[in-house]
């Protein structure tokens, strides 16, 4: 995982994992996050529970049904039945985690000074 170098608290985290470190064959091997490429679903969310832990979250982040929008999702932390479909969430709420996926396209992460907000865009 590479954490990116900016100047906030350690109470905000960020990371952009690689593909190193989980249990999807090949060709989505290894670390693959999306369910949405044609991965096994098992693997997947076996991976995102490898995440989880390894960032110590309380839950999961919010996964989106990505699509190229401009749609910013505000999510409370609930579980949400269906993902939404967003290119880009921000929550507000403690301990809860937003996450957008790239391949060729960058993920814009930011905060305000005061560190009350975070959001995860997805630019490409």
């Amino acid at each position: 995982m590479i954490k990116p170098n900016w100047k906030v608290s350690n109470r905000i985290q960020a990371v952009t994992t690689t593909r190193d470190g989980g249990v999807s064959l090949p060709p989505y091997d290894s670390f693959n996050l999306a369910n949405h490429v044609g991965d096994e679903e098992t693997d997947v969310l076996k991976n995102r529970q490898i995440l989880q832990k390894k960032l110590g979250l309380v839950k999961q982040p919010l996964w989106l049904d990505q699509k190229h929008t401009i749609t910013l999702i505000e999510w409370n932390g609930e579980v949400l039945e269906f993902p939404s479909v967003a290119d880009a969430a921000w929550t507000a709420k403690t301990n809860t985690a937003v996450c957008v996926m790239t391949a060729d396209c960058q993920p814009i992460l930011i905060t305000n000074q005061s560190e009350t907000f975070v959001a995860a865009i997805h630019a490409g």
